[in-house]
């Protein structure tokens, strides 16, 4: 889930001022230089943060930075690294250290539920914070892409997630041989991890909390603190055609010493409508889908308060065209780059019918800003695919 070709190769560079400062480098591994995605790079004095791609680079601006200054690396399966730059003109490179990790054996854990209720208490917190995301999406079809959204919010969010934004730049580009439109799956993103109401989705924070069983899959020592891995299992298997009894499965990592939570993961092998319309059958196209599975992945810093640092939704199942069958994907990542101490204006709650095609269409695209704009600094390979989509004039062009 959390090294999907595109994103993988997300590659975000923060630059918000025009007198930023960047720092450029890659984070390896220190015993066999290997490269290291998804480490997080954050100034604590500035509030900034990235994350690195699969090959490891980053690319973070802090505006009007003083040097030397400090950053810190982290990653789940690292040792965290604090490091001083003090010439942000030369590229720096990060070697990190495997944890040094002491493996328990894993017995009937009656632990297991308390930490689930701890958990449930810190996800539960009302606290508001307030920074900016850069949110991306791809539709994929037989390894071709079909559909891409890219989109930048103000938010407000807690231990939870998501729980207030306003967009305020979008682009959207769709090929014309597309089968599937997904202009509502932004909303998967802005799914709390911790719901008062779970009437449509069984999720193991929420009402339904007492209907899970928990259940210690892993537990070991780093930097001599006690961390576990905890499954959620719930009561009730989701089976595909099943539209009553929606149940999440999902697992957890909790720093019990420190009591605070690593990441998130929950999976469903359920379409959540986005399959209601087929099979069909269109201008003598016959279409169908099957074997859909929603994934969800929610990172959490090290530093930085435990906040939010990024959340992965993918969304895979079988495509039938005819008599030949494809795999489809919709893969997204949105990225908390910037921290705010200010409250922004205007902000709203998610809504599934908000978001979707008017957000975007009511953002006027500006070829300039994604051209130009140094927020985004792309791969080669991501420039080729998103240069696809610029042969076909299909950005700023849908909406007229």
């Amino acid at each position: 889930m959390r090294t999907t070709v595109l994103f993988c190769m997300l590659k975000i560079l923060f630059v918000l001022h025009t007198d930023a400062q960047t720092i450029e480098g890659r984070i390896l591994d220190k015993k066999n230089s290997d490269s290291i995605p998804s480490a997080h790079i954050y100034s604590e004095r500035y509030g900034i943060g990235t994350i690195s791609n699969e090959n490891g680079e980053f690319s973070i601006s802090l505006p009007k930075a003083q040097f030397p200054l400090e950053l810190v690396i982290s990653h789940i399966s690292y040792e965290s690294k604090a490091m001083i730059v003090n010439d942000p003109k030369q590229s720096v490179i990060v070697q990190l250290e495997s944890n040094n990790i002491i493996l328990e054996e894993v017995v009937v854990d009656a632990r297991a539920r308390i930490i689930a209720e701890k958990v449930k208490e810190i996800l539960s917190s009302k606290e508001e914070k307030y920074g900016r995301v850069f949110y991306r999406q791809f539709t994929t079809t037989d390894t071709i892409s079909t559909e891409f959204v890219e989109s930048f919010y103000n938010i407000a969010y807690s231990k939870s997630g998501i729980s207030k934004l306003k967009i305020k730049q979008a682009r959207y580009a769709r090929k014309k041989e597309g089968d599937f439109i997904f202009t509502n799956f932004p909303f998967l993103s802005f799914f709390p991890l911790y719901l008062k109401d779970s009437s449509e989705i069984k999720m193991p924070f929420s009402t339904v909390f007492d209907e899970y069983r928990f259940v210690v899959e892993e537990k070991y020592r780093k930097n001599n603190e006690e961390i576990v891995k905890v499954k959620c299992i719930p009561p009730v298997k989701t089976i595909p055609s099943d539209s009553n009894e929606v149940w999440l499965n999902a697992v957890f990592t909790f720093n019990v010493t420190q009591e605070y939570l690593l990441d998130y993961s929950a999976n469903l092998s359920h379409g959540l409508g986005a399959d209601n319309l087929i099979p069909l059958t269109v201008d003598s196209v016959f279409l169908s889908a099957s074997n859909p599975r929603h994934s969800w992945y929610y990172s959490f810093s090290e530093q930085a308060n435990h906040d939010l640092n990024y959340i992965e939704v993918d969304y895979t199942f079988d495509l039938q065209v005819n008599e030949e069958v494809l795999k489809a994907t919709v893969n997204s990542r949105a990225v908390l780059f910037e921290k705010n101490t200010k409250r922004f204006r205007g902000l709203r709650e998610p809504s599934l019918e908000l978001e979707d095609l008017k957000s975007v269409s009511n953002v006027r695209y500006k070829k300039r800003f994604w051209k130009d704009n140094p927020i985004i600094k792309l791969t080669s390979e991501e420039e080729e695919i998103i240069q696809t989509f610029e042969d076909e004039n299909a950005f700023g062009t849908y909406f007229k």
